[in-house]
């Protein structure tokens, strides 16, 4: 009888505690990192443009390049950040859908949908730098947490360890055109996607026109220098895109 008492027990507990667990989280997650020079990207451009309902990731890290530009110095050092976190999330999202983003991004329509549609055909959608050029950018991009993902992002740090000159956007694109990811299926997004230099391929400063494609999704500030650019860049999009 004590016995009998004992396993009621346990299962009214057992049945208390499902009844009050919280459930799954299924939202895609999207993961970003950022050091002190981009928080004012992250709290004033990038977080409120959000349009989809995503499990947000944000990591912070140290200040290892003074200055936040483009391939200055500490820049390579932050990427090396930038790869581990998406090393730690393909392993953290097994045969799901997430998406990595830079934080000098606005979002202007949701893209959740797009890119669900994407991710039943494809592996890896990655923007694209530009239309002048058939480069990836990496700023940006969804990805299926797969062993073929996992492999690729550890010998680009490899190779970047190797060569600290040279980022993971350098490595990616330099093992695109090896045919390192032929084994994966992959695609750039389209130009909706869109980037500081998607129609020019060439560098922007405050004062340039910048043409926007006609049903943007997106707006990533990039093929310019220095944070004051961005935020100019952004605004700029942001006030076009009204």
């Amino acid at each position: 009888m004590l016995k009998m008492k004992k396993i009621i027990l346990l299962i009214s507990i057992i049945s208390s505690s499902a009844l009050f667990s919280k459930p799954a989280d299924t939202r895609i997650k999207m993961y970003a990192l950022y050091t002190p020079s981009h928080k004012i990207l992250v709290d004033k451009y990038f977080l409120p443009s959000i349009k989809d309902n995503f499990n947000l990731i944000i990591d912070t890290f140290k200040q290892q390049c003074p200055t936040g530009q483009f391939n200055s110095e500490g820049w390579n050092t932050t990427m090396l950040d930038k790869v581990d976190v998406i090393i730690n999330a393909i392993k953290s999202n097994k045969n799901k859908i997430f998406i990595f983003s830079d934080v000098d991004i606005i979002f202007i329509r949701p893209v959740e949908k797009e890119l669900k549609k994407l991710m039943k055909t494809y592996e890896f959608v990655i923007q694209k730098s530009s239309e002048k050029l058939p480069n990836c950018c990496t700023g940006f991009f969804a990805m299926i947490g797969n062993e073929k993902n996992l492999k690729l992002w550890i010998d680009i740090k490899k190779f970047m360890l190797k060569n600290p000159k040279l980022s993971e956007e350098d490595v990616l694109n330099f093992f695109i055109k090896q045919g390192r990811l032929n084994n994966i299926k992959w695609s750039q997004l389209p130009k909706e996607y869109n980037t500081g230099g998607m129609f020019t391929g060439s560098r922007w400063v405050p004062g340039i026109e910048l043409q926007l494609p006609e049903n943007i999704l997106l707006h990533h500030a990039n093929w310019t220098v220095g944070i004051d650019n961005k935020i100019a860049q952004l605004e700029y999009v942001l006030k076009k895109t009204k």
